[in-house]
């Protein structure tokens, strides 16, 4: 567990390359102003991954979360990202170009095909550096709603440093072997078997006392139209919150303070 950090912290979901909601989204909150520069002071920013695909300005979204960071850490706050399947599919695409098996499944996933040209050294240096987990305060914040994190180690910096290795590697069997997982949705939702217990699993071994994830829109577990949800979906008895909040479905999309 680690101790309350006492900044006030926001959570934000996929973007997928959404960036005129994005932009909307984090001045609605005062995290940036009207010249897209960052205004929160030393509030804390984490992103939840998913910057890429099924919208058009993938590259402009995670441009922003880049400068935001640097202008929060001389701020006071501190802006940071998880790693999310389309970062994963996006670098694929880009390193692998003639892997039919990536290629296909980023673009069946929303690729855009002209993106990955666009990702320049330092974007990709970024993206890798991304950790796949974190515990901020008593948040075990990850990007899927998966249990196959477990898969990687008992620790969220084993976890962290299997996946990065896996997609810094010069061979794409580690990519391959990450799409597969990532298609692992709603592990944790109570319809679907014992799903507080597999929650209940994974605080345990990585801390926290709630998930934060996105991954899953939350129309698809709500059932609400997309353009109703301006919040979290939060289920499995409280220990779980999702902040995917349909956006590129239609939803306006969202940046919730956690604390």
């Amino acid at each position: 567990m680690t101790a309350a950090d006492g900044r006030p912290l926001w959570v934000v979901g996929d973007i997928h390359g959404q960036f005129a909601k994005m932009k909307r989204l984090l001045q609605d909150a005062e995290l940036i102003d009207e010249t897209l520069t960052w205004s929160g002071g030393d509030a804390r920013v984490w992103f939840m991954g998913d910057f890429f695909d099924r919208g058009t300005d993938g590259i402009s979204s995670l441009a922003l979360a880049m400068r935001m960071q640097e202008e929060a850490a001389r701020a006071g706050g501190e802006v940071n990202a998880l790693l999310g399947n389309h970062e994963v599919g996006i670098l694929s695409a880009l390193k692998f170009p003639d892997n039919h098996l990536l290629v296909q499944a980023w673009g069946r996933n929303g690729g855009m095909p002209d993106e990955p040209a666009k990702l320049t050294p330092d974007m990709v240096d970024w993206i890798i550096e991304r950790p796949a987990m974190a515990l901020v305060d008593d948040l075990l914040l990850m990007h899927a709603d998966a249990g196959f994190y477990a898969l990687f180690g008992t620790s969220i910096e084993q976890v962290n440093e299997a996946i990065a290795s896996s997609i810094r590697a010069k061979t794409p069997q580690g990519f391959e072997y990450l799409v597969d997982l990532f298609a692992e949705h709603q592990t944790f939702f109570t319809v679907h078997g014992n799903g507080i217990g597999r929650a209940h699993f994974m605080l345990d071994l990585f801390g926290g006392k709630r998930i934060v994830h996105g991954h899953t829109p939350i129309h698809h577990m709500s059932g609400e139209p997309p353009a109703s949800i301006t919040g979290p979906f939060v289920y499995a008895h409280d220990l779980c919150m999702n902040v995917d909040g349909s956006i590129y479905s239609g939803g306006p999309g969202f940046a919730y303070r956690v604390s």
